[in-house]
């Protein structure tokens, strides 16, 4: 998609690009890889911005002539069911950002 187009731009929420893949389903050394292969590409990634606080979609629209929008899983949901908000009990999303930035250590033994 990216060769033969006009340089396109990646933004992401987070200041590192991907940041909530743990390692154990994806080494850093080859995420690492992945994205300079794509950044190779020509495309430009913009990291530490939200759309709707740091850019508008209209401004985006005014720049691009094609947004693509993939937002992704930013906020677990929950499932109302009895102690879903008991202590050790994480939200799939929650526990990733907790690992990956060092606030949680991954559990090794037992884990549903």
């Amino acid at each position: 998609m990216i060769r033969g187009c006009p340089p396109s731009i990646v933004t992401h929420r987070w200041n590192e690009a991907f940041g909530c893949i743990p390692a154990c389903r994806l080494p850093e050394e080859i995420l690492d890889g992945e994205i300079q292969r794509i950044l190779n590409l020509g495309v430009r990634l913009e990291l530490d911005t939200v759309i709707g606080r740091d850019i508008e979609v209209k401004e985006l629209q005014s720049r691009h002539d094609v947004l693509f929008l993939g937002i992704g899983a930013q906020k677990a949901l929950q499932l109302g069911v009895a102690g879903e908000d008991g202590l050790g009990v994480w939200s799939g999303t929650g526990y990733l950002h907790a690992v990956n930035w060092g606030l949680h250590q991954p559990c090794r033994d037992r884990m549903t």
